[in-house]
């Protein structure tokens, strides 16, 4: 997708209710439709302006090839499944479990977006056992007023910057087997945290992520983010993550993003007792990025497994100006190349240098060496963001490789 299909609208679609026509809603050059069931998104799919309006029979033929992998790939009868009958297995699976949840919510300064994201939580049709709130270096006290209003929320106050170390005070202040993570900045689905739990029928699994989907595509930074950045979309097939998944690039590391995000992530507290927190060097507020792959590395190290769960999703509202998603781009690839030698030292794999000192570098030379022949002057400016960060990392890496990896603060309530 490339900006002449700049706006995109957002468009849910209930394939269990009757066929409708799909047009372009106006103003717009796209449509980003997710079908979904009983809320739970099952398949998405773009159209551009070009291939609009679609008649209900056409829209529904293609709503049934969309979801069609979905359903082959959960192991039912394929004379039988259904997305109803997907959905509610999980949904089944993941009930039991939901109750010894906690789920924690980081945030700082952004009341307006915490409130959203709160509003969608209380609506979980499984309800946690509680939603803890870290409130991270306020610069002000509004986050508390918006908390004390949904009654299973508590507060967390946690002084020090940080997402790691904020997500680390919610580890300690919550009680729940499985630890849930969501951001301010999403919008959970009313399944959510079932179909998260659902993932850890096994012992042994000691992470289950899932689905973020764009919840808005109207500004340019978030259609630049989804559909030329890559967005956070993992599709609809679940994964499961072995050991050996570190073993699948000898000569290059791991691509530990495939295992999901961490807008959409449940941690098991045993799994947690094992590896340790999240390592606080790392995340916003420090190296950029990467706290949540750096976790998921040390757990498959330590021998657990990581699942990928399509049907937990999420959706994300994106950085909506240009300077914002520049600022991402860049402390997104310094905080990565400070995860590869985070993860270097920990395991002693070649690869994660040779991500940073051959593969990165070769990858944005090629780049760079088509910036000249492209007519989108802002390529220029992310390139140059991305290569910033680059060369950032391993200046970080050094003043930093000897602080501590977790802080032993807990958070406080008051």
């Amino acid at each position: 997708m490339n900006l002449e299909h700049f706006p995109c609208a957002v468009v849910r679609i209930d394939i269990g209710a009757p066929a409708r026509a799909l047009d372009l809603p106006e103003g717009f050059r796209s449509v980003h439709v997710v079908y979904e069931h009983e809320g739970v998104p099952v398949a998405t799919r773009v159209f551009t302006a070009e291939e609009l309006p679609l008649p209900p029979t056409a829209s529904a033929s293609l709503a049934a090839d969309a979801v069609a992998p979905l359903v082959a790939a959960s192991g039912q009868d394929p004379r039988e499944a259904t997305p109803a009958s997907v959905v509610g297995e999980r949904k089944v699976a993941g009930s039991a479990l939901s109750g010894s949840a906690s789920i924690i919510v980081c945030t700082r300064d952004r009341p307006g977006s915490l409130e959203r994201c709160l509003r969608a939580l209380d609506a979980l049709e499984t309800p946690p056992l509680e939603i803890v709130v870290v409130d991270n270096a306020p610069l002000d006290g509004r986050t508390r007023p918006v908390v004390e209003r949904f009654g299973k929320a508590r507060y967390v106050a946690e002084p020090a910057p940080g997402l790691s170390r904020a997500r680390n005070a919610g580890i300690a202040a919550a009680s729940g087997d499985i630890l849930a993570f969501t951001d301010d900045d999403t919008e959970v689905t009313t399944h959510w945290l079932a179909m998260l739990a659902s993932g850890f029928d096994d012992p042994r699994t000691g992470c289950v992520t899932g689905l973020v989907l764009p919840a808005d595509l109207s500004t340019e930074a978030a259609f630049r983010f989804e559909f030329g950045y890559g967005g956070l979309q993992r599709g609809f097939l679940p994964q499961t993550f072995g050991p050996r998944f570190l073993e699948s690039r000898p000569w290059d590391a791991p691509y530990l993003d495939a295992i999901g995000a961490g807008a959409s992530m449940a941690l098991r507290r045993a799994a947690l007792d094992d590896v340790g927190p999240f390592d606080e060097r790392l995340g916003a507020g420090a190296a950029g990025c990467s706290e949540d792959t750096e976790l998921w590395h040390r757990l498959l190290l330590k021998g657990w497994t990581c699942r990928y769960e399509p049907l937990a999703s999420v959706f994300h509202h994106h950085r909506d100006s240009a300077d914002a998603l520049l600022e991402q781009t860049r402390s997104y690839m310094r905080g990565h190349a400070v995860a590869l030698f985070a993860q270097y030292a920990q395991s002693r794999r070649l690869g994660h240098l040779g991500r940073f000192f051959l593969h990165l570098p070769r990858t944005y030379a090629k780049a760079g060496m088509q910036l000249p022949f492209g007519n989108d002057p802002m390529r220029r400016k992310f390139w140059s963001a991305g290569v910033a960060g680059l060369a950032e990392a391993p200046f970080y890496w050094l003043r930093h490789r000897s602080s501590p990896r977790y802080g032993s603060r807990r958070g406080s309530g008051e």
